[in-house]
């Protein structure tokens, strides 16, 4: 199994994934080149500056105007018009997003539990990996894990489920199962949690809440 594939692997769930493969060292830095290979690809940007309009024209006499000549009627066109800037900036930024969760969730295995130090059989490959997470943020692309946040209901997330949780005393994101991505400060992905809930003299807690869809940035 290729590098890529193996990477798009970390985008499904877990019950549909196929077995991970130990992957030789030197498989690391071919994932960071591909990676910075993909993002110099995408087109994703910010828009163009608006266009200065140009100065009108001088007045002209009357008498030196020459009189209107019609136009010919323009050609069809051939073939299919060339996609506009707008939507292929949308398919970029869909494509990188896709990246983006695919290399969290592959950074998330890498690293010691709470902390943001890796694993000490994977100090080698995680130096590829943050070089490529790097590379994402230089083009404006930001991820958000949410795990240990306090959670309020208008933050701008997907709760999958309310779980009951001993030791809390307030509503708190205990997984992230898909982050929150931004682009140059745009929310392009909205973040999936689940939420713990302080546990009940009686143990039960309501887990039919709704979820907040809002997708403005918090």
């Amino acid at each position: 199994m290729s590098v890529w594939a193996s990477l798009r692997q970390m985008t499904f769930p877990s019950a549909l994934r196929i077995p991970e493969p130990v992957w030789p060292m030197d498989s690391w830095s071919a994932l960071e080149a591909t990676v910075k290979a993909a993002i110099a690809a995408a087109p994703v940007g910010e828009a163009a500056p608006p266009v200065e309009p140009e100065p009108a024209a001088a007045p002209v006499a009357a008498e030196a105007v020459a009189p209107p000549v019609a136009a010919e009627p323009a050609a069809p066109p051939v073939g299919p018009s060339p996609p506009k800037p707008s939507d292929t900036l949308e398919v970029g930024a869909n494509w990188l997003v896709t990246l983006a969760t695919g290399l969290w969730r592959l950074r998330q295995k890498m690293l010691q539990p709470g902390t943001d130090r890796p694993l000490d059989e994977m100090r080698k490959p995680f130096r590829h990996l943050q070089s490529a997470w790097n590379a994402l943020g230089e083009v404006g692309l930001e991820t958000q894990d949410h795990t240990g946040a306090k959670f309020d209901a208008g933050q701008s997330l997907k709760v999958l489920t309310y779980q009951p949780t001993k030791g809390l005393t307030c509503e708190q994101v205990v997984d992230t199962i898909k982050p929150t991505v931004y682009l140059h400060g745009r929310v392009v992905q909205m973040g999936e949690v689940v939420v713990g809930t302080p546990e009940r003299d009686d143990g039960a807690v309501n887990q039919t809440r709704g979820s907040k869809d809002d997708p403005e940035h918090h």
